[in-house]
């Protein structure tokens, strides 16, 4: 299974950490992101690398990153068919994915956070098929 990420140039970091996490639970990764902050790569540009991929199939998931984490929560959630939820802790990572079918998570590179703990949240948990939030997911994609 493969795991498309991203992140722009505040983000070499935490995104070389992201990918590590993510390797080690099995899952081959596709870096679209900045590799350094002088590898100025704007949202504009990272954020249908990683959507695209997610709505397309070609990734099962995707994970993206900016300095606060809303650009590309924001971004993201312009493209048909992605769920991008920006998780500051391991129970919101938990909750997005059982309960919203969230696919692409995002993640704020300035704060603090357990990024381990989110990373293992997210790909530990699965949406729980819930007939009302399935229809609510539909409805939503009728939207756009």
């Amino acid at each position: 299974m493969k795991i498309t990420i991203a992140g722009d140039h505040y983000t070499p970091e935490l995104m070389a950490t992201v990918k590590q996490l993510i390797q080690q639970k099995g899952y081959d990764v596709e870096d679209k992101g900045s590799a350094s902050k002088e590898d100025r790569r704007t949202l504009q540009e990272i954020i249908p690398a990683v959507a695209l991929s997610v709505s397309d199939g070609s990734s099962h998931f995707g994970v993206l990153a900016c300095g606060t984490g809303v650009g590309v929560e924001i971004g993201a959630n312009r493209y048909k068919g992605i769920r991008a939820s920006l998780c500051r802790d391991a129970e919101q990572a938990k909750n997005a994915r059982i309960y919203d079918n969230a696919n692409v998570l995002c993640l704020g590179s300035w704060y603090e956070d357990d990024f381990e703990a989110i990373v293992d949240a997210w790909l530990s948990n699965e949406f729980d098929g819930d007939e009302e939030r399935t229809q609510m997911l539909k409805d939503f994609d009728e939207l756009g």
